[in-house]
């Protein structure tokens, strides 16, 4: 399992996050119509044997909560900050050295043709270290 696929599955199996957004966590980008709320993470980069005699893989990872309100966004947001903020183990077969949220930022895209409340997302980037087998 990869280590995307890791935590994903970590998010779904923590009650708070599935009670929000159920299993509406996907890679790069939701399918159309998708019901909000939802999160969104993408692969922003990774370092192989980022510390040296080190076995474990540094990646940025950026998650996107987006909903129907602030509110919602910021909810979600804080799930996710819980669940995974400050992880150390193991989920399937990968080990989390650390996970770590490094900065957040809002984002509101107004609705179209003046119909509707548009989206709110909170856009967090994470540091995680991990080793898969």
């Amino acid at each position: 399992m990869s280590a995307t696929k890791a935590l994903r599955a970590k998010l779904i199996a923590d009650a708070t996050v599935s009670g929000l957004v159920g299993t509406r966590i996907y890679p790069s980008e939701a399918p159309e119509g998708a019901p909000r709320p939802y999160v969104v993470y993408e692969v922003e980069d990774e370092d192989l044997g980022a510390q040296p005699n080190d076995k474990l893989t540094r990646m940025s990872l950026e998650t996107r909560c987006v909903a129907g309100s602030y509110g919602e966004a910021e909810e979600l947001a804080k799930a996710l900050k819980d669940a995974l903020h400050g992880f150390r183990g193991t989920v399937a077969d990968v080990f989390f050295g650390g996970v770590f949220r490094r900065s957040n930022r809002d984002e509101h895209t107004p609705p179209e043709r003046s119909q509707g409340r548009g989206t709110h997302e909170r856009h967090s980037d994470w540091d995680v270290w991990y080793q898969d087998s």
